[in-house]
């Protein structure tokens, strides 16, 4: 069995933010400033199958917070996997929420794409399939997939930022040139408020 390299990522990603159930962490190849993400530290496939998703909710909505003041609003993806057979194909099978700043462009999401109110009825309408999740500003769309292209999120992302480095595979060049340290020194605040 492969090592996941998201069950301990002390030694190999920033840590922003840990408290006793999520990190939160810079993308190690950032698709631009800003690219984070929220990793629960159980290897679990989804957050669908999170025991307390109310606590991922409210680390959620404090990124949000930093995001909307600081970068003008967020994005949030996730990729839920319903088992081990790679149902939606992540390119990492462990849970992680991606946050990035919003597009220049919307996103182009198709009529698949369902709206949805609430991240908390997608893990309980999701817990038995794979799913695409994503948050724009305020909307919030789902969608129930038996197989999408590894790193589908990444590429449709990139597709209206123009970038052409969002393979995280291709591993050249140094991708951490896009941190802020003071953005994160930020969003460390924003996190750790009570």
């Amino acid at each position: 069995m492969t090592k996941c390299s998201f069950c301990d990522l002390s030694g190999t990603h920033k840590i922003i933010y840990e408290d006793e159930l999520l990190w939160v962490v810079n993308d190690v190849y950032p698709l631009r400033t800003g690219h984070r993400l929220i990793v629960p530290k159980l290897h679990l496939l989804s957050f669908a199958t999170f025991h307390n998703c109310h606590h991922v909710l409210r680390v959620l909505t404090r990124c949000a917070a930093h995001y909307n003041t600081v970068m003008g609003g967020l994005v949030a993806y996730e990729h839920g996997n319903r088992e081990e057979n790679h149902s939606a194909e992540p390119s990492i099978d462990h849970a992680h929420i991606h946050l990035l700043p919003p597009p220049q462009q919307p996103l182009a999401l198709g009529p698949e794409w369902v709206p949805d109110e609430s991240l908390t009825n997608i893990f309980v309408r999701c817990r038995n399939e794979a799913y695409h999740w994503v948050k724009v500003g305020d909307d919030r769309f789902y969608y129930t997939v038996r197989q999408l292209p590894s790193q589908f999120f990444r590429q449709l992302y990139s597709t209206n930022h123009c970038i052409t480095r969002w393979n995280w595979k291709d591993r050249a060049g140094d991708w951490s040139a896009s941190w802020s340290t003071g953005e994160m020194q930020a969003l460390q605040r924003t996190l750790c408020q009570d």
